[in-house]
């Protein structure tokens, strides 16, 4: 499964959060790791597990959403 992620840098650290934030796919991973932002020990662990990331940006999923929006 290919999981979207997004680095932030929220005062000077950067941050990966998993998109959309609201998704069952960010839901299940904060249900995992009991945190918002994943680490590359997360991101490691995922990997053995056979997923794979994506690096998007938040403008990039609100496009994908309207667009999804306009073929319905």
């Amino acid at each position: 499964m290919k999981i979207l992620v997004e680095s932030r840098n929220v005062w000077g650290n950067e941050l990966t959060y998993v998109m959309p934030e609201d998704g069952a796919t960010a839901k299940a991973i904060r249900g995992l790791t009991g945190k918002k932002t994943i680490d590359n020990n997360d991101m490691e662990q995922l990997r053995k597990l056979g997923h794979s990331f994506l690096w998007v940006t938040k403008e990039e999923i609100e496009l994908a959403k309207v667009a999804e929006l306009v073929q319905s």
